[in-house]
């Protein structure tokens, strides 16, 4: 019955969904197994409303409630989430379709059984129920959106809309522990970096999810570890003592785009980039003065005119007393 509701809401099916949902809990409550009732009743509820039948997902929820005054201390992930959405929803600040969405991204991974065209509808109709949303519905609708983007195999829309929503990290305090939220965005924006083999931002990106997303904690390290093998074959280690100046070559042979990228395991170091023509005269491409470690890495590139060598310089000269490590991909 879980699995028929979880296959109506890919398809969009939200009222039909309901009875399933409803079926699969029944059959916990008749064998006195309290444990995923909550989780699938909240689910119930937020489909009734997302199909507009307000009635049925008042009843859903009594259930939860129910369920909440039970004595039992060690309710799964699943059943506290359920009661935290029944929190908001009794505070008025619900947002159904949004969190049905998040519930099909994150928890149940509906969206494997999706199609683009679905993937877009569903992310359209979250942006539509959020117009006027608080701040942490804002940057979970981000979420979802660029999720269903990404699954869509829109990885550059995808992105926009995850980098959208990162802007407003600095200024914008979640009312609520949206594991979707800001987490969900690093873990977009990792994915999407990680298929490009731009490891060293998408490693950035996993290291800004925290622990108190389990889900998305898990998949961080799954992808930590499958990045490995990647970054091993594609960077090198670049060590800069103290009080050096380390230069890498690149040679060209003939009119191209040369690129870089590296990311520094601590501190800072400054950066410059120059051209060199056969001649020996030099064109500065690009300087960066005390590029930090917590500024993230760096990317570059530089469409060479034609033979010459492109020289990337890594001055550590202003510290005489600590050198620095960094990883450098070139093509």
């Amino acid at each position: 019955h879980y699995k028929l509701a979880t296959y109506n809401l890919a398809g969009l099916s939200f009222a039909e969904s309901v009875g399933f949902f409803e079926s699969a809990y029944k059959v916990h409550m008749q064998v006195e197994r309290r444990a995923m009732v909550p989780f699938m009743a909240c689910y119930a509820g937020l489909a009734a409303a997302a199909a507009g039948d307000a009635e049925r997902s008042e009843a859903n929820f009594k259930i939860v409630q129910e369920y909440k005054e039970k004595p039992k201390k060690n309710w799964g992930r699943q059943d506290q989430y359920a009661f935290a959405v029944l929190a908001s929803r009794q505070e008025g600040t619900l947002c159904p379709m949004l969190e049905l969405a998040e519930c099909m991204c994150l928890r149940s991974r509906v969206v494997n059984f999706m199609t683009p065209e679905q993937l877009k509808d569903l992310a359209g109709r979250v942006a539509e129920a959020t117009i006027g949303g608080s701040p942490s519905q804002q940057v979970a609708a981000y979420y979802v959106r660029a999720e269903c983007y990404e699954y869509a195999g829109d990885r550059d829309t995808a992105m926009q809309i995850a980098t959208e929503g990162l802007a407003l990290e600095s200024t914008v305090t979640c009312d609520r522990a949206w594991e979707g939220g800001f987490d969900g965005l690093h873990w977009v924006a990792a994915k999407i970096h990680a298929c490009r083999t731009e490891i060293p931002q998408a490693t950035a990106h996993l290291d800004k999810i925290t622990r108190g997303s389990i889900v998305l904690s898990f998949r961080a390290t799954q992808l930590k570890k499958h990045m490995g093998a990647q970054f091993e074959d594609l960077y090198r280690a670049v060590a800069v003592g103290a009080g050096a100046t380390v230069i890498e070559d690149i040679p060209v042979k003939e009119a191209r785009t040369v690129e870089w990228d590296f990311m520094l395991e601590g501190y800072s170091v400054d950066f410059r980039v120059v051209w060199v023509k056969e001649s020996g005269e030099e064109t500065e491409v690009e300087a960066m003065s005390r590029r930090e470690f917590e500024n993230g890495p760096v990317a570059g590139s530089y469409d060479a005119p034609g033979p010459g060598t492109l020289r990337l310089i890594f001055d550590n000269s202003f510290s005489y007393f600590r050198g620095k490590s960094l990883n450098l991909r070139t093509e």
